[in-house]
């Protein structure tokens, strides 16, 4: 499950700064829809977000997804991260910082990745048509009427499975399956304070043991269509 950054991966992830800085630069602060998909440790967040990128793009209006992996080599390099910061509004930059300021008050100096991390999915909810895969990006923006959270969740047995299809022996996906989802649940709430399992924090909730990806996809494009003026 882990989001390796190859060569070719930095490549693409270097195509797609560019794509964002550009469309950060030349909009008018017309605000465009993002996806947020947060998952239960097996589930197939990422092949759902590939899928639905291939569905949501045109030519002119490309979709891209960016994961935890991703979105730290971003806030990790310096220039790039403070160069997509400043390329939004100053209001913007304000009111999040401020929100910032107050969730990670008194907190221990290794917050500090966490807060650039934080500043690199503000800036890319705000380029918008963009598909942010885990990072707490669906609690850091929640108060966004622009975008879309989902949450897929599943069996046990589902995802026990799907981690033994990876190579995994059936002890070790069981393992996998209880630390990672404890590991997920415990980053979210230490930062943020918010419970990633609460159903209220998302637009919808999909069952992954039950609904394939293209069952999934297929819903949310519906959604996105129906509640979206650029999709009219």
């Amino acid at each position: 499950m882990k989001e390796y950054l190859t060569d070719k991966m930095d490549a693409v992830l270097a195509h797609q700064l560019q794509h964002l800085q550009r469309e950060l630069q030349s909009m008018r602060i017309t605000p465009k829809p993002f996806i947020t998909i947060s998952r239960e440790f097996g589930c197939e967040g990422y092949p759902l977000a590939k899928r639905l990128t291939e569905l949501l793009t045109t030519e002119s209006n490309p979709w891209n997804v960016f994961g935890h992996d991703a979105i730290r080599e971003i806030s990790t390099n310096e220039e790039i991260s403070t160069g997509l910061w400043e390329t939004i509004p100053n209001e913007t930059r304000s009111v999040f910082t401020q929100y910032l300021d107050a969730s990670l008050a008194d907190k221990p100096t290794d917050y500090m990745l966490f807060r650039k991390m934080a500043k690199s999915i503000k800036v890319l909810s705000t380029s918008g048509h963009v598909i942010i895969v885990g990072a707490a990006a669906s609690v850091l923006t929640r108060d966004s009427k622009y975008a879309y959270h989902f949450r897929l969740i599943a069996s046990e047995e589902f995802r026990i499975q799907r981690v033994v299809e990876m190579g995994y022996s059936l002890n070790e996906a069981k393992l996998l399956v209880k630390e990672r989802d404890e590991k997920r649940v415990h980053f979210v709430k230490q930062f943020t304070g918010a419970d990633i399992r609460n159903p209220s924090l998302y637009t919808a909730t999909f069952n992954n043991s039950l609904l394939s990806v293209n069952e999934i996809s297929n819903m949310i494009l519906s959604l996105i269509k129906q509640r979206t003026t650029e999709f009219a």
